[in-house]
């Protein structure tokens, strides 16, 4: 049985997960979409390139990498990382969910329903049950872009916190967050 994580409590993934998946599910509302910002200690992005999501499907030589839906199933998005490859100088990556249309096709609605986050095991689907552990997300019925967590490198391991937290800006407010351009 996997572990649930509850808001604010941190997870280790040590030095033993070369790769991790992350899959994100949100249940109905509107279609949502991971993305990741590659961050160094000040907390923001070193080169636009760091910002990886569905128009920049790989960042760091492969490090990170996002793998939508094709990947594991319909109703799920992931993205991969290859945390024993990342380069020293990306010490975080934040995770998020965005909505970008609701069944109207309306850009810019909320995330509706909760969703759960799950963190697998690498070359692996939900479905083979190498699920670590998930973070579950709560109803965002105002906000279109969520902060699901981080994923941090402390002495040389990596650990997740999960902030769950909602911004209403969209995507542009989320750039800017990290010290990207919009």
């Amino acid at each position: 049985m996997m572990d649930v994580l509850k808001k604010g409590s941190p997870v280790s993934f040590g030095k033993s997960e070369a790769v991790l998946q992350v899959l994100v599910d949100w249940n109905g509302g509107a279609e949502s979409e991971l993305s990741a910002f590659l961050l160094g200690d000040n907390g923001k992005l070193m080169h636009d390139e760091d910002f990886v999501f569905y128009n920049n499907l790989s960042a760091r030589k492969g490090a990170a990498s996002y793998n939508g839906g094709k990947e594991c199933g319909a109703g799920f998005e992931m993205l991969s990382f290859s945390l024993a490859s990342m380069p020293d100088d990306v010490n975080r990556i934040a995770i998020c969910v965005s909505a970008y249309a609701d069944e109207g096709g309306n850009a810019g609605c909320n995330l509706g329903k909760n969703g759960r986050m799950i963190f697998c095991r690498s070359d692996s689907t939900i479905e083979k049950g190498s699920e670590i552990c998930a973070l579950d997300l709560e109803e965002h019925e105002r906000q279109n872009i969520v902060l699901a967590g981080m994923l941090y490198r402390k002495d040389d391991e990596w650990h997740f916190r999960g902030t769950d937290e909602g911004f209403t800006g969209g995507l542009p407010e989320i750039i800017r967050k990290f010290g990207g351009d919009v």
